[in-house]
């Protein structure tokens, strides 16, 4: 069975500024694994693909109901073998979430997936120009997770 990710996604603004780091550890030759065909994203949560109806009834219900709400980055993690930007909790992210049934604790954005060796540097040098700073959410999106096909992208006002 296919699996559906909910994603939630950034403004244009916040795009471009994940985009500028991105594009820096590419231009250091960390070029990494991940899929690169989606937006910047917070994974909020996987689900059965048995349950899209009722996943994008809930999606369409929050369109142009629910206001953007902004995060802040604070810095960059390691896990595994992942480099991610780490977003302080967010009570406004989490109340968005509600209806699915979601409360993120561990808020972060994929920016590289690579062997563990790779990321580890890809980690020294992204701290040394890191700076934190603030991100807006305006979007949710519904993707199937492999292939990465999007279902239903709504826009928060």
């Amino acid at each position: 069975m296919k699996k559906l990710g909910l994603f939630i996604g950034f403004d244009l603004i916040g795009e471009e500024q994940l985009s500028n780091i991105q594009k820096k550890l590419y231009d250091q030759g960390f070029s990494g694994k991940q899929t690169k065909s989606m937006p910047f994203h917070i994974l909020a949560e996987i689900f059965d693909e048995d349950q899209k109806s009722s996943l994008i009834d809930k999606m369409l219900k929050l369109e142009h109901k629910q206001s953007e709400c902004s995060l802040f980055v604070d810095k960059v993690i390691v896990e595994n073998d992942q480099l991610f930007l780490h977003c302080e909790n967010n009570d406004r992210l989490n109340c968005l979430l509600t209806d699915f049934n979601i409360n993120l604790n561990d808020i972060r954005i994929l920016l590289l997936e690579d062997d563990h060796d790779h990321i580890l540097n890809a980690h020294k040098f992204l701290n040394t120009l890191f700076k934190p700073f603030k991100l807006y959410v305006d979007n949710l999106h519904l993707y199937v997770i492999d292939p990465a096909f999007l279902i239903l992208s709504i826009k928060l006002t």
